[in-house]
C-alpha cells in the first residue's frame, strides 16, 4: 500500500469513528502519510516505537507521542537529541 493511500485510508476511518488521532507503526511513518493526516486535522502518533531509528524517524516528522516498550532507549536517545540542539 503507497503512504498516499495508507494516509487516505486512515483519514477516512477516522472521520467516520470521529477519532482525533491515528497511530502508526513506524514503517507507515512517512512524510506524505503524517501530512495528510494533519492536514485533515488529525493528530499522528506512533506507536511500538522500540529502536533508535524508528524513533529518529517520528522525531524528524514532528510526532510528539510514541508508545515503547524500550522507554531506557527511547530516554537515551531523546537525551542525546536535545544534547545536540542545545548545543
Amino acid at each position: 500500500m503507497t503512504p498516499h493511500v495508507l494516509g487516505y485510508l486512515a483519514a477516512g476511518k477516522a472521520r467516520l469513528s470521529e477519532a482525533r488521532a491515528i497511530h502508526l507503526h513506524p514503517t507507515q511513518l512517512d512524510s506524505h502519510v503524517v501530512e495528510h493526516l494533519r492536514a485533515q486535522g488529525l493528530e499522528a502518533h506512533a506507536w511500538d516505537v522500540n529502536d533508535a531509528q524508528a524513533f529518529d524517524r517520528a522525531t524528524r516528522l514532528g510526532i510528539t507521542r510514541c508508545d515503547t516498550d524500550r522507554l531506557e532507549l527511547f530516554l537515551a536517545t531523546r537525551l542525546e537529541l536535545v544534547s545536540k540542539l542545545v548545543k
